[in-house]
């Protein structure tokens, strides 16, 4: 994924990579294993700071993949909610954008695992 960052991909688009068909399902959330790898308390909240953390996608077809090997995006989701918005919409403790978080938080491709807690905030849980 060489030069796709999270401002240009949307939760829901749909990847072939070789025989298997992916689909962004969230944002990456660094954990803090990687802080332990990298010896810095700080790395966690640097990195989503920036909105560079990644993202993960679920498997609708398993296929065999090789290393190296093109992926493609065969269908882009007409929401357009990118994995930027996303974080933003995580980041957004206080519901100044609420707009934003109640988009994203009905994202029928959003992870259980971002759509819960979001949808809780909104609900003011």
């Amino acid at each position: 994924t060489s030069g796709v960052v999270e401002s240009e991909v949307c939760i829901g688009d749909v990847w072939r990579w070789n025989d298997a068909l992916l689909q962004v399902c969230q944002p990456r959330w660094p954990c803090f294993k990687l802080a332990l790898h990298r010896h810095r308390d700080d790395v966690q909240a640097r990195m989503r700071s920036t909105g560079r953390t990644g993202w993960y996608l679920r498997v609708l077809e398993p296929g065999e993949v090789a290393v190296g090997r093109a992926i493609e995006v065969v269908e882009r989701h007409p929401s357009a909610i990118t994995v930027a918005d996303a974080h933003i919409a995580m980041a957004d403790r206080r519901l100044a954008r609420r707009a934003l978080v109640e988009r994203v938080a009905a994202h029928e491709a959003l992870a259980e695992e971002w759509r819960v807690p979001l949808q809780q905030r909104l609900d003011g849980n």
